[in-house]
């Protein structure tokens, strides 16, 4: 026991060293192809991040140029309308005297209607249908044309449903009176709406000492509000520039943004359109153009990622597989001998004619047999070939035919009535040139095996012949309640001519729902779940039933519980108890009913 204790010993601290070598050179390639996946991993980010911002910022100049163009699309009808305000009120202020007779309201433009004021604001004659600003504004805006010698023109205001400004120019004859146009601005904003239908970017006309002439998105009361301080106008200020666009921060400390701007200023009455639009909507139409491009930059970049460790797993698996090989091939000659050595199997070997040339020490510990013994001798002289005759030929002719085979087990004859039980293994040897050198294999003594098999078959064959010679109908059950064994008395008693349905595994339920259902056994006016149940109760009790069968007979079940757990369960037949039974009960109530006569 030292000895094996050893020698075990010797070959797990073996076994330790190839698997610490094999795992050390694994680990060493996995660590290496974990700096390279990171590697990757970092670059991939890297140049997603480079990508990410050149595309952010192409978006924001894509947009820019976008704004700059709808600014200018913007402008075009504001332009037209104010040219032809412009050139109506040139035409008023020259070519209509204030002292004409004819005088009244003049068309001058679809949507404009003017007239020839006093100093005062007042049509020089009776006009119903011309909308004029609030008097203050109006004188106002008469002062500042005639002061500046340029035309002016009023904030928006509101007429009914409609929205109106006046535009106002001293007249060229006499300055003390002016000529005024009032026109509808419905017209412009409608296509401005057009041209903006989403609510993205806004479009706004700013006078130049900063208030709000008209929006869009349309508010009235943003109409006239002072932005002179806002960030927008704040920006045009500090730009100089007829035309700009810039990036301004709007809201205050609590609730802030940024937000792009473009502005450009009109050539006439002094006014300029701005656009401006959040930079969130640049954001969404960067994420609806390039996220998914971006996600499936990252998802590639994961792959590859994956592919490269998943590659370096391989080859550390490689690299162990390689480092294990070396170190088994360097062990291998030394295990070979220690295993040979503690294997109860021995090795032998024969040459070309069939006799054995070698067979290794451990016979002699396995079977008492000397090595020398077998030297020189032939498998044909080891088999006893009066035990099985047909099959020692026919391993006898596989060695002919240089056949290998596996686990042939043959009765060893050794004289004076001794026999040893061999179970051998070989495969035939080839030179360069398939020149038969011989056979080589390991072989085994199963005589102790063989011996308990035989004398596990005995006891097995008088178990069955006692269970069978038993009067009673007897089954066994394991501890699990399935059927392990039983006598043909007992088949016979519940299915008879059917007594192949009664199989080994069958649980001690089924077999009761099998003989309850043929009618065999009567269930005393129960139903079959009901009278199952009670079997079953009285089974774990460990109390005995009575059953009855359809012709009358009555046997005693009875259940014994072996040691290991095991059931045995024996049916007695009853039947001429019953009967002898039931013939005490009918005598013992006549002789009652004689007394009572009597």
């Amino acid at each position: 026991m030292p000895a094996s204790r050893s020698e075990s010993g010797q070959l797990e601290l073996r076994h330790d060293a190839i698997e610490r070598g094999a795992s050390q050179a694994a680990r060493a390639v996995d660590r290496r192809v974990l700096m390279i996946g990171l590697l990757v991993l970092l670059v991939a980010a890297a140049g997603i991040g480079v990508w990410m911002q050149s595309t952010w910022r192409a978006m924001r100049t894509e947009l820019q140029e976008r704004m700059l163009t709808a600014l200018a699309e913007a402008a075009a009808p504001v332009a037209l309308l104010f040219s032809e305000v412009e050139r109506s009120l040139s035409d008023l202020a020259t070519k209509r005297s204030p002292s004409a007779a004819s005088g009244g309201l003049w068309l001058l433009m679809p949507n404009g209607r003017g007239a020839i004021l006093d100093p005062s604001g007042r049509p020089i004659d009776k006009v119903e249908d011309l909308a004029l600003p609030p008097a203050v504004e109006l004188l106002g805006l008469i002062k500042e044309a005639r002061e500046s010698g340029q035309p002016k023109v009023s904030l928006p205001f509101q007429v009914g449903y409609d929205w109106y400004a006046t535009a106002v120019r001293p007249h060229s004859a006499d300055p003390r009176y002016s000529a005024a146009v009032t026109f509808s601005i419905n017209a412009m904003l409608a296509a401005w709406q057009s041209r903006n239908p989403s609510s993205e970017a806004s479009f706004a006309l700013l006078t130049r000492d900063g208030r709000v002439w008209l929006r869009q998105p349309f508010a009235a009361q943003l109409v006239g509000a002072d932005a002179s301080q806002g960030p927008l106008f704040r920006a045009m200020r500090e730009a100089g520039t007829a035309t700009g666009i810039a990036a301004i921060s709007q809201g205050d400390e609590q609730e802030s943004g940024e937000r792009m701007v473009a502005w450009r200023t009109l050539q006439l009455f002094g006014l300029a359109i701005a656009a401006g639009q959040d930079m969130d909507n640049v954001t969404l139409v960067w994420r609806d153009r390039y996220l998914w491009l971006f996600v499936g930059a990252g998802l590639v970049a994961v792959a590859a990622v994956g592919a490269v460790v998943l590659f370096g797993r391989a080859l550390g698996r490689e690299a162990a597989r390689r480092e294990a090989a070396m170190l088994q091939v360097e062990a291998s000659e030394e295990r070979f001998r220690d295993m040979a050595d503690a294997a109860s199997d021995w090795f032998w070997e024969s040459d070309e004619m069939g006799r054995f040339a070698y067979v290794s020490d451990r016979v002699r510990d396995a079977s008492g047999l000397d090595p020398t013994w077998f030297k020189g001798r032939s498998f044909a002289e080891l088999i006893d070939l009066e035990h099985d005759r047909e099959h020692a030929e026919l391993f006898l002719g596989d060695l002919e035919d240089r056949r290998p085979f596996r686990e042939y087990i043959f009765r060893m004859d050794l004289g004076r009535g001794r026999f040893r039980w061999i179970k051998a293994s070989g495969k035939p040897l080839f030179d360069e040139d398939e020149v038969f050198l011989g056979y080589r294999g390991t072989a085994s003594d199963i005589t102790l095996a063989r011996e308990a098999e035989s004398r596990a078959a005995a006891a097995q064959l008088r178990l069955l012949r006692a269970v069978e010679s038993v009067s009673e109908a007897f089954a066994l059950f394991n501890r699990n309640d399935r059927l392990i064994m039983c006598n043909e008395r007992f088949r016979a008693l519940h299915l008879p001519g059917d007594e192949a349905k009664i199989q080994p595994g069958m649980t001690y339920e089924e077999f009761l729902n099998l003989i309850g259902r043929t009618g065999r056994v009567s269930l005393d006016g129960l139903s079959l779940e009901a009278w199952v149940a009670r079997r079953l109760r009285l089974r774990a009790l460990g109390e005995a039933a009575e059953q009855r069968m359809a012709d009358g007979a009555w046997f005693s079940v009875i259940d014994h519980r072996t040691p290991e757990g095991d059931c045995i369960a024996v049916f007695t037949d009853i039947t001429q108890f019953k009967q002898r039974e039931a013939q005490l009960i009918t005598l013992a109530k006549r002789d009652g009913r004689k007394g009572e006569a009597g």
